[in-house]
């Protein structure tokens, strides 16, 4: 095994073996709470997330964050979808809130995905959608790390890592989480043992 010097992403250096994605979210704790109308013990959206995000037939929606406009603002009509939704909203929508339940089931003081971390970036998140519901969520992309070799030596590298993982509780231990890894490690064209891990918190070694 290697070990891989994580820069993350409040700037705090740190290390970390390099492993599988495991069983991240076994000491998960519970975001049952509100914010505003919104219930995150649900993660119930006011609107179908599947039909105003575009969301595959099975439920997977990319964003890409070289795509996001780089202001919210008020909606477009290329923004519009057929029910007369707001999809740029939607995707801040969805961004901001399921980085909110990933931080607080991390017991993060900050959350690490947001649309205004995302926006312009290299990242991408994989959201895994039901109807109105965002039950899982996987951000990856490129960060600038120091690997050491077995001889000791460093160089610095830029992998494709995986920045932040969150399965909804209520299907937690139901194949959600296997599920995005393998799509993402399909659209990326990478495999386990070539991702590196930034975990934030000791509740995602």
């Amino acid at each position: 095994r290697c070990v891989f010097f994580f820069q993350a992403e409040d700037g705090i250096r740190d290390f970390c073996l390099s492993r599988g994605l495991g069983d991240v979210y076994k000491r998960q704790v519970s975001t049952q709470s509100t914010w505003g109308n919104f219930r995150f013990e649900t993660m119930e959206f006011p609107y179908n997330l599947a039909r105003v995000l575009r969301a595959e037939p099975d439920g997977l929606v990319v964003i890409d964050g070289r795509r996001l406009s780089t202001k919210k603002g008020p909606p477009t009509s290329s923004s519009r979808t057929s029910g007369g939704e707001d999809q740029s909203a939607a995707i801040a929508d969805v961004l901001d809130k399921t980085g909110i339940a990933s931080m607080r089931a991390q017991g993060l003081r900050v959350p690490v995905t947001s649309y205004d971390r995302i926006v312009g970036s290299d990242f991408r998140v994989y959201i895994k959608v039901e109807g109105n519901k965002a039950i899982g969520i996987l951000k990856v992309g490129p960060k600038n790390l120091f690997h050491r070799n077995y001889d000791g030596g460093i160089k610095e590298i830029r992998p494709l890592c995986v920045l932040d993982f969150y399965v909804h509780e209520s299907v937690q231990r139901g194949g959600i989480g296997r599920w995005l890894f393998d799509h993402m490690l399909e659209r990326e064209g990478s495999e386990p043992s070539r991702i590196a891990y930034c975990f934030t918190t000791e509740l995602m070694s």
